[in-house]
């Protein structure tokens, strides 16, 4: 840009007035090139915060359903808890009852109705 200025300031800017005239033009050129970039940058500046903005507001959306997510993880795993001691019981219960079934004196047996025989039976093969 200056080696073009000085090949024109030779010419046509050869007077006094005229080099004012080319630092003149210069200048502005140097100004207007100045704000334009500060524009320009000013611009990006301001999309860069939104695109802050909307990740913040993204990362707290992703924050509550995790935190939402951990408290149901949590409420399930009390609940497995809870049905892992139910079943415990249930199946302490059912031993206690096949071992008494099994354990019952020859004289206890009699005819039984098949479906109770075929409950019996399942229940002795889940053992």
């Amino acid at each position: 840009m200056w080696a073009l200025a000085l090949r024109l300031g030779k010419g046509l800017f050869a007077s006094k007035g005229g080099r004012v005239v080319l630092v003149l033009l210069v200048l502005g050129a140097a100004i207007g090139w100045h704000f334009y970039r500060v524009h320009s940058l000013q611009g990006r500046i301001r999309s860069q915060q939104a695109d802050i903005s909307q990740l913040r507001t993204q990362r707290d959306q992703y924050r509550a359903a995790a935190d939402s997510l951990r408290e149901q993880l949590a409420q399930n795993d009390a609940a497995t808890r809870r049905l892992q001691k139910r079943l415990a019981a249930t199946r302490a219960t059912t031993t206690e009852q096949l071992r008494q079934i099994e354990q019952s004196p020859a004289a206890d047996d009699a005819p039984v109705a098949p479906v109770l025989s075929h409950a019996l039976a399942d229940l002795r093969a889940a053992k």
